[in-house]
């Protein structure tokens, strides 16, 4: 006798399914041991389950054996039942079904190799167990797959032939794939690569424990593949990931077609995904799939399927709507553990799954193997997002990404920016964001504290330093130390949320520093042609009509630099735009200074203010335009010039053709990097570094050029009968550009293609525009007048 007759005292109702069984396992046991345990004695020794165990084992012992043993075992009318019929020596009958090796068992029904008789079909026949026989949900899912199963007609799902009861014995044909689950090709891999094995974790709500995942093999063909690497790489490298895409390709698909019938499979995972021999995956087992016209096999916050593969709010059985959603999650999941054949959680019982699941996210794939596509990367990861808002929408949305990566083709998915990661991270921790919160309001109110005791020591301080600074200027100024008085007044100038000190001997002070400042000017004795101020202020550059180029530092007590120079080349007396800042205040370039010896060649000088005598350094010269006549600088440091390029192919009376070019020059060594040839007497460069303007040359046109490939944008005709437009100026919004001709200024829409504003000059060329703002344009001219309009 086996100890399926040891009693047992009390069995509390919500374990009487895992003690029945408990029993049906030890009396199958007994069964294939040859004993012949009595159904009569387990009944009696448990009284709860008696009338179950008299109507089910005697069906178990039927379906294993052909007869009943033990109590009235000869009595077949006494178990409501027909002995099974014998196909020869094969082995038992189901109907048109003749039983083979059994494949594989799970919660939901054990799967045999079975031949169907009329047609001599092979298929894989599942069969319910017998202790759900007693259980009226057990049967319903049972009913359930069959129905899910039949109604999907796809290529990527497995085929349901039949479905039938014969001795109150429920079972269900299908087609019989040969081949292996993806859990075994995972194994399979890892024993190739010599990895640990890594153990799933399967949680149903029938179970309330924590167990392996191999009872979930229920449609293997158990011969497997003769070589793995037939159907799948087995080393580590681009054809093996891109197999991976293409096995979720194909899962992804099955699952959006089943979706879209209304079913949602809600157990996906390697188990589940059968790959036959020519390398096609079916998604198998719908026995814990949800159809929308009935929901009420399972109710919303029912734990269901295998927990390592659920996503969260499967997992932790949320009161939300489980929808494909739960699929794409799942599929990602598996996806990541056939490319990196690691699961994403490494918990070991149910606990801390749970707890993985619902707050933590996988190690990226990257960090397991280095070689992991980014691309392929990101749509694992999005089909992971713990939100399914954050997923992709359907199943069919990720089969579309991977078969763009297998494409080579820029995929939809993108990767969550840092602002995204936070907020999910927030919503995913409420509790933490409150304490953080509360923390930082603490901390936040000690350090304003701190700040503002802080600021009433450095105030006090202040006053105590005022006067022995005042009478220290005064002490310098007596001895000639200039650069001490200015320090003393900017010492004790206030700041914007200071207290004014300051009284009478400030003033007094001051009026003495501008006395020496008075002292200082700049004299020149000569007519100014061009004055340009750095962009950060500190420099002011002043050429004059006969090319002396003088540069002043206005923060250093107003001391002048003059750079020596040759004087202003005679055929450049026309052009205008001569000198140019660099945007940092370090250079300055000017096309106004003749080569030495004179003539009328003129190169591209950069002088260094940083220096302590700056010289001008040719960065023009052995380029292909290397006399230049106009300069501009854009916000970025690139430099515009227009001047002339040499053709050494065109010669006429034995000299040197000269072109007019307008050329882009790169910052650090003026080499070229954009040229076009255009002609004209300035260029101006707009303040958003788009757009580079030259006015008119011989076309008398006013030419709006691309600053990155000097291709034109827009052309603007002169206005006015002197047609001889000379300065150009951009608005700091880079959307007008007023410019000079004899008789006034023209303020022209750039965009538009009209002229907005023309300003009449009463007397005198224009010499230098310039906007103040967006609405202001200052006008300076022969007269001597500077004009605001």
């Amino acid at each position: 006798m086996t100890d399926t007759n040891r009693p047992t005292s009390s069995v509390d109702d919500g374990h009487l399914d895992l003690l029945l069984g408990e029993l049906g396992d030890k009396f199958v046991a007994a069964l294939d041991r040859g004993e012949s345990p009595s159904i009569d004695a387990i009944a009696a020794d448990h009284p709860p389950l008696a009338d179950i165990i008299r109507r089910t084992f005697p069906r178990l012992a039927l379906l294993r054996h052909g007869n009943a043993p033990g109590g009235n075992a000869h009595d077949h009318s006494q178990w409501d039942v027909v002995a099974p019929a014998k196909y020869g020596p094969a082995g038992d009958c189901l109907g048109d079904f003749q039983l083979g090796r059994e494949l594989g068992r799970g919660g939901m029904g054990v799967v045999y190799e079975a031949e169907q008789l009329s047609i001599g079909r092979r298929v894989a026949l599942k069969v319910l167990p017998f202790a759900t026989l007693a259980d009226s949900r057990g049967l319903a899912r049972f009913k359930n797959e069959v129905r899910a199963a039949a109604t999907l007609d796809h290529p990527n799902i497995v085929t349901v032939h039949s479905v039938g009861e014969e001795r109150g014995i429920h079972y269900f044909a299908m087609q019989l794939i040969r081949g292996q689950s993806l859990a075994e090709v995972i194994l399979e891999l890892r024993r190739i690569r010599g990895e640990a094995p890594q153990h799933a974790v399967a949680l149903t709500e029938n179970s309330n424990s924590v167990d392996g995942d191999s009872s979930h093999a229920e449609m293997q063909e158990t011969r497997g593949f003769a070589e793995l690497s037939t159907v799948v790489p087995t080393e580590v490298g681009t054809p093996f990931y891109r197999r991976v895409a293409q096995l979720g390709e194909q899962a992804a698909n099955a699952l959006h077609f089943a979706h879209e019938q209304g079913v949602v499979h809600r157990d996906v995972k390697p188990a589940n995904l059968m790959l036959d021999t020519s390398g096609k995956v079916y998604v198998t087992d719908f026995g814990l799939a949800r159809i929308e016209s009935d929901a009420s096999l399972t109710m919303t916050g029912d734990l269901i399927g295998t927990l390592r593969y659920m996503a969260p709010e499967q997992a932790l059985g949320k009161r939300v709507s489980i929808d494909h959603r739960t699929d794409v999650y799942a599929l990602g999941a598996t996806l990541y553990e056939l490319a990196t054949l690691r699961p994403i959680f490494d918990g070991t019982n149910r606990e801390e799954l749970l707890h993985l699941v619902a707050t933590q996210q996988p190690i990226a794939p990257c960090r397991v193997a280095d070689d992991f596509p980014r691309e392929l990367e990101t749509i694992i990861c999005k089909s992971l997002s713990k939100d399914p808002e954050d997923r992709y929408d359907t199943a069919d949305d990720l089969a579309r990404d991977l078969r763009r990566w297998l494409d080579d083709k820029p995929i939809f998915g993108k990767r969550p920016n840092p602002l995204q990661l936070g907020q999910r991270w927030m919503r995913r921790n409420p509790l933490l964001v409150i304490s953080s919160l509360l923390t930082l309001a603490l901390l936040a109110g000690v350090l304003v504290f701190g700040i503002a005791s802080a600021n009433a020591k450095a105030e006090l301080q202040r006053r105590l330093r005022y006067a022995p600074t005042i009478n220290g200027g005064f002490e310098d100024y007596a001895d000639g130390h200039h650069d001490a008085v200015n320090r003393a007044l900017a010492a004790t100038t206030p700041g914007p949320s200071q207290v004014d000190l300051r009284s009478f001997e400030w003033g007094a002070l001051n009026a003495l520093r501008n006395e020496l400042r008075s002292d200082d000017r700049v004299t020149l004795n000569e007519r100014i042609r061009e004055v340009r101020r750095s962009p950060g202020g500190r420099w002011l550059a002043i050429l004059t009509v006969r090319g002396q180029l003088s540069v002043v530092d206005l923060e250093n007590d107003y001391r002048q630099t003059i750079l020596k120079s040759e004087p202003l080349a005679p055929a450049f007396l026309a052009a205008a735009a001569l000198i140019a800042f660099s945007p940092d205040d370090q250079f300055l370039y000017s096309a106004a200074q003749a080569k030495a010896g004179g003539g009328d060649h003129s190169p591209l000088l950069r002088f260094d203010l940083n220096s302590d005598n700056p010289v001008g350094t040719d960065i023009s010269s052995g380029t292909a335009q290397p006399d230049c006549y106009s300069v501009a600088v854009g916000p970025d440091g690139r430099i515009a010039t227009l001047g002339w390029a040499v053709d050494l192919e065109e010669i006429n009376d034995g000299k040197l053709q000269r072109q007019h070019t307008c050329v882009i020059r790169d910052s650090i060594d003026g080499k070229l990097m954009a040229q076009s040839d255009f002609s004209g007497k300035s260029l101006a460069f707009a303040p958003d570094g788009k757009s580079i303007a030259i006015t008119a040359g011989y076309d008398y046109l006013i030419h709006v050029l691309d600053a990155e490939r000097l291709e034109p944008k827009h052309q603007l005709p002169n206005q006015g009968a002197d047609r001889g437009s000379r300065l150009a100026s951009f608005s700091p919004d880079s959307r007008l550009l007023a410019v000079s001709s004899k008789k006034g200024v023209t303020v022209w829409d750039v965009a538009g293609d009209k002229a907005e504003r023309r300003f009449e000059i009463a007397v005198g060329w224009p010499w230098d525009i310039k906007f103040l703002d967006d609405n202001l344009v200052a006008i300076t001219s022969e007269s001597g007048w500077v004009e605001v309009w």
